[in-house]
C-alpha cells in the first residue's frame, strides 16, 4: 500500500535537495512506492540514479535557467508532488555564526540563495506544473531551528533567518 494513495497512482514527483540526507531519503522512499511512476531528483551536485524510475537534474539556485530547464521535465504531464528539501547551514567556505558580530554579507547571500530564494524560484516554475484535475502537493521543508521559539542557544543567524523567511 502506498502512503501517497490520496494523490492517486502513476505519480510524477520532483525532489529538490536530492543528495542531502532528507532529500535522498525521499528519493529512496519514492523509488520504492508503487504509486510513483517517475521521479526527478534535483540537486546542486550530480549523482547517479539507482533505477530507471529516477531522472537526475543539476540545479543551481544562482542560475534560474537551471530551474527552468528542470521544469521542462515531462512537460506534457502534470506533476503530483514537488518536494523542496534544500538547505545550507555551512560549507567549506563558511561556518554558522555564533554571534551577530560574525555576520558576513556574502555568507548571508549564499544562505538566502539556497534556503529562501531557490525555493521561491522553484515555486515560480513548478506550481504551474501541478495537477489541476485532482490533488497535488508542493512542499518546501523548513527547519525547527528557523523558529524564534527554538532559539534558546542562539547562533546560526543566517540559517535561522533564511529558514524563517522560507515560511513567509
Amino acid at each position: 500500500m502506498s502512503h501517497l494513495e490520496p494523490l492517486g497512482s502513476r505519480l510524477n514527483v520532483v525532489v529538490f535537495g536530492a543528495t542531502g540526507g532528507i532529500g535522498r531519503a525521499f528519493v529512496e522512499a519514492l523509488q520504492a512506492d508503487p504509486a510513483v511512476e517517475n521521479v526527478l531528483a534535483c540537486s546542486r551536485s550530480v549523482f547517479h540514479a539507482v533505477d530507471e524510475k529516477v531522472d537526475v537534474a543539476s540545479v543551481s539556485f544562482g542560475d534560474e535557467d537551471s530551474i527552468i530547464a528542470a521544469a521542462q521535465w515531462r512537460q506534457d504531464e502534470p506533476l503530483d508532488l514537488v518536494i523542496v528539501a534544500t538547505g545550507l547551514l555551512h560549507s567549506d567556505q563558511m561556518r554558522p555564526e555564533k554571534s551577530w558580530q560574525e555576520l558576513d554579507a556574502d555568507n548571508l547571500f549564499e544562505t538566502f540563495k539556497v534556503n529562501t530564494i531557490g525555493p521561491a524560484l522553484i515555486a515560480k516554475h513548478f506550481l504551474p506544473r501541478l495537477r489541476k484535475d485532482g490533488p497535488s502537493v508542493f512542499a518546501a521543508l523548513s527547519a525547527r531551528v528557523g523558529s524564534i521559539s527554538d532559539n534558546q542557544l542562539g547562533g546560526w543567524h543566517g540559517y535561522r533567518v533564511s529558514k524563517a523567511a522560507l515560511i513567509c
